[in-house]
């Protein structure tokens, strides 16, 4: 290899590979594509976590991202290219499958990703999900002690990894995963279904539980669903959560996030 091949290589190789050695957490969404779901609610899902993405806190995060039904299947690694642009386009991109509900595949994989990228890093996982584990026997990770789920609960929790579960809708049986909690009242987040503005109004309960040490664990004064729209940053208009028409929404701030610390966070520090 000539002097002239080797510049050139430098010069170009920051364009082919992924810094992630800045990060600090793994952060992996885990995403309910059931057919209880439905194609509407899975879109809409997606854009609230694409948004959620877009307005994290600085730049400390490898990004994640997987979908599951009767299966998981990882749709962007933590490996993968980092940027907005790309998990976007993963999100976008990202199919609905329909059919049954796996959380014990689904937490395997989350916990496989991040052991297979081994950056040294905090895991943190947020799922979305919809229903019960069905079958009960191969997907469920906490009833009825199947020894499969028994290792699964365990080998996530062995792992130090946070959840944050979003359990949305009235179908919803958290029994059949709330044992991957160690505070289900912090870390699981009930939404009543997948219209965007309920989603929207929870943001800051998102961002409160990856990022505990700006905000303060004292509760502050909370005037229901208004109060947490207008929290997590955006503009509550007749009833509904919208955000804000203007081109950009702020990136939140250290006020920004005590402000989000609402409900289901008090009290939540990150594990070391």
């Amino acid at each position: 290899m000539n002097c002239l091949t080797r510049i050139l290589l430098l010069l170009l190789l920051p364009f082919f590979t992924v810094n992630t050695s800045a990060k600090t957490v793994d952060l992996i969404f885990v995403l309910d594509a059931s057919g209880s779901v439905g194609q509407n609610n899975w879109e809409t899902q997606n854009e609230f976590v694409s948004e959620l993405i877009r307005r994290l806190p600085g730049e400390d995060y490898n990004i994640g991202l997987i979908s599951f039904s009767t299966n998981a299947i990882v749709r962007h690694s933590l490996s993968d290219h980092q940027s907005y642009e790309s998990i976007s386009s993963a999100l976008t991109n990202m199919p609905y499958s329909g059919g049954s509900t796996n959380h014990r595949d689904a937490i395997n994989t989350a916990l496989d990703m991040h052991e297979s990228f081994n950056s040294g890093n905090d895991l943190f996982m947020a799922m979305f999900t919809d229903g019960t584990s069905y079958p009960v026997s191969s997907g469920s990770v906490c009833q009825r002690n199947f020894s499969a789920g028994i290792a699964t609960r365990n080998r996530f929790l062995n792992s130090g990894a946070e959840p944050l579960i979003y359990a949305v809708g009235s179908a919803i049986n958290t029994a059949t995963i709330d044992c991957i909690t160690t505070n289900p009242d912090a870390e699981i987040v009930h939404v009543s279904d997948y219209q965007e503005h309920r989603l929207l109004a929870t943001s800051g309960l998102f961002y409160a539980a990856i990022d505990p040490e700006n905000y303060s664990g004292s509760p502050i004064d909370y005037d229901g669903f208004e109060g947490a729209c207008i929290s997590s940053g955006y503009n509550y208009i007749e009833g509904e959560c919208f955000i804000s028409s203007a081109s950009t929404v702020p990136v939140p701030t250290a006020a920004w996030l005590f402000g989000s610390a609402l409900v289901g966070v008090v009290g939540l520090k990150r594990k070391k």
